[in-house]
C-alpha cells in the first residue's frame, strides 16, 4: 500500500493491521505522490504530445476546441498497451500464474526508479521541517510487524503440511470389491 506520510496513516495500529493482512505499507515524503502515479509516468506524457497535433473544427483555443482535443488525445493515450507500461514503470505487474489473479509490486523496480530517487533527493535537499525530523520514516514502514506475521503464517502452513502428511501415512484404504465381468 502506497501512502503519504500523514500521521493518521502511519500509527502503530495501522502498521499492525496492514501487516496482519500481509500488506506492506510504503510511505513517501509529503507532496511527492505525483512523481510515482501510474498515469503521470506514461499516459499523461503521451496525452500532452498527442493533444498538440490534433486539429478540430472549432475556433482555436476556444473551450470547445480544448475539450475536443483533450478527449481525442485521451482516447489515443489510454490504450491497453500504454496503461500496462505505466503500471510496469511504477513496478506493478499482474501475476496470472494462479487464480485469483493478483498484482505484484516489484519493490526493487519501484525504489530504484528515477522518479522515486528524485522524491528522496528533493526531500533531503528541502528545508521542510519534516526533512530535519529524524522520526519521520519512509519506505517499508511496517516491516517489523510484517515479518512477524509472515513467520507465523509460514509456521502454521508447515504445521498443517506435517499434520496432513502424518494423516496420510496412517489412513486406512477402503477395500473395494472387484466386480465380476459378465
Amino acid at each position: 500500500m502506497f501512502s503519504d506520510n500523514c500521521s493518521a496513516h502511519t500509527t502503530e495500529r495501522i502498521k499492525q493491521i496492514f501487516a496482519e493482512n500481509l500488506v506492506k505499507l510504503i510511505t513517501f515524503p509529503s507532496n511527492s505522490t505525483g512523481l510515482f502515479q501510474m498515469l503521470d509516468l506514461v499516459t499523461f506524457g503521451i496525452l500532452k504530445r498527442r493533444k498538440k497535433g490534433i486539429k478540430t473544427e472549432f475556433k482555436q483555443n476556444s473551450q470547445a476546441d480544448i475539450i475536443n482535443k483533450l478527449i481525442q488525445a485521451f482516447e489515443q493515450a489510454t490504450t491497453g498497451n500504454t496503461n500496462r507500461k505505466a503500471f510496469s514503470r511504477a513496478g506493478i505487474r499482474p501475476s496470472t500464474t494462479k487464480y485469483p489473479y493478483v498484482a505484484i509490486i516489484d519493490e526493487k523496480v519501484l525504489l530504484e526508479s528515477k522518479s522515486v530517487k528524485e522524491i528522496f533527493k528533493k526531500f533531503e535537499d528541502s528545508e521542510l521541517p519534516e526533512a530535519n525530523n529524524k522520526t519521520v520514516e519512509f519506505g517499508f514502514i511496517n516491516k517489523e510487524y510484517y515479518e512477524i506475521e509472515f513467520q507465523k503464517r509460514q509456521i502454521a502452513r508447515e504445521k498443517a503440511r506435517m499434520k496432513k502428511s502424518t494423516c496420510m501415512k496412517y489412513r486406512i484404504k477402503p477395500k473395494i470389491p472387484k466386480l465380476d465381468k459378465k
